[in-house]
């Protein structure tokens, strides 16, 4: 497997996007749809005729007069389907270019893995984005096509389900937990727990309604699987405190506190026993959620910054940024 230009790769994507079935034969469906009107109105004048062949002259007059009037709202009806049909096929046809557009602006420069695109994953992406017409929403299914192009597989069939289910909304909200969420992170390289610390309280009784995460608002992340069940679930960190090196100045850092799209570690103000636990609790993402976040743009929170840092003096540990390699 080789690389390629990004914008190169997002072309093969593309294609296969437009070439979904569900969308290419939606012309198709136009046809059947405005044939089987036909067909059923000229049915119906054919009964009426047939009635009223075995009535009076006048009686047979005024069917007559009736199929006509019949064909004439079949020709309407027709003519109202197509219209309608036309202009829901070159609606999501926009939708999509508009993502596409989108989604080269949020390529990454340079090459990508050289991977045959996946016809399932993209008649799923297909499918779902040529419904979406919010800008906000938008954006977000651009960005899952860009890190689908750099890194396949990075967006499961799963979450894309998640996402489409996912109004603007209930989305702005989820941006708001991606902003003051943290991740520990093998030096950035991978991110492994993703929640949002509930500081000194439980966030199941409304510790993070101040920062714009309320009890009611958690419930409705969790109806649309992007947290867990469990507002109060928690991790041990003390892999992210940072250890002075024995062989000269400078410090170790293992695994990476990751925040606000930055890398932290946690520095110990006084003796600390690294194998102390470091017991942290909160609102943990779903693989979904965790997935998603990455195509959230992240917005500043600074009242949340200070109850951050606040939360970890209180353990006798500061934040302090690490240069990413």
């Amino acid at each position: 497997m080789g690389d390629v230009g990004a914008v190169a790769k997002l072309i093969e994507y593309t294609v296969g996007v437009f070439a979904d079935p569900l969308l290419a034969t939606w012309r198709a469906k136009k046809e059947v749809r405005a044939n089987r009107v036909r067909a059923e109105g000229q049915a119906e004048v054919m009964e009426i005729l047939a009635v009223g062949e075995a009535r009076a002259e006048l009686a047979g007059r005024a069917v007559r007069d009736l199929a006509e009037g019949s064909q004439g709202v079949v020709a309407l009806i027709e003519g109202e389907i197509d219209r309608r049909v036309e202009s829901v096929f070159q609606k999501r046809v926009d939708n999509l270019l508009q993502i596409v557009g989108r989604a080269e602006r949020a390529l990454p420069s340079g090459q990508v893995p050289d991977v045959e695109p996946d016809m399932g994953w993209t008649s799923s992406f297909s499918e779902a984005a040529q419904h979406i017409s919010d800008e906000d929403m938008q954006e977000m299914w651009a960005k899952v096509l860009a890190g689908e192009v750099a890194s396949p597989g990075s967006t499961s069939l799963r979450t894309m389900s998640v996402l489409r289910n996912l109004d603007q909304p209930t989305a702005q909200k989820f941006k708001r937990l991606c902003s003051i969420a943290v991740s520990t992170s093998v030096l950035g390289v991978q991110d492994y727990d993703h929640r949002v610390i509930s500081l000194s309280g439980n966030a199941g009784t409304n510790s993070l309604r101040d920062y714009g995460l309320p009890f009611r608002v958690l419930n409705l992340l969790n109806e649309h699987e992007l947290i867990i069940a469990d507002y109060n679930s928690w991790s041990d960190y003390r892999g992210c405190i940072a250890t002075q090196r024995s062989n000269g100045p400078g410090r170790v850092v293992l695994v990476g506190l990751k925040y606000q799209g930055q890398l932290w570690c946690l520095v110990p103000v006084g003796d600390r026993d690294q194998s102390q636990e470091l017991r942290v609790s909160g609102v943990a993402l779903t693989s979904a959620g965790r997935e998603l976040s990455r195509v959230v743009e992240l917005e500043a929170v600074p009242q949340y910054d200070e109850a951050l840092r606040s939360y970890f003096t209180g353990k006798g540990l500061t934040m302090e940024r690490v240069s990413e390699p």
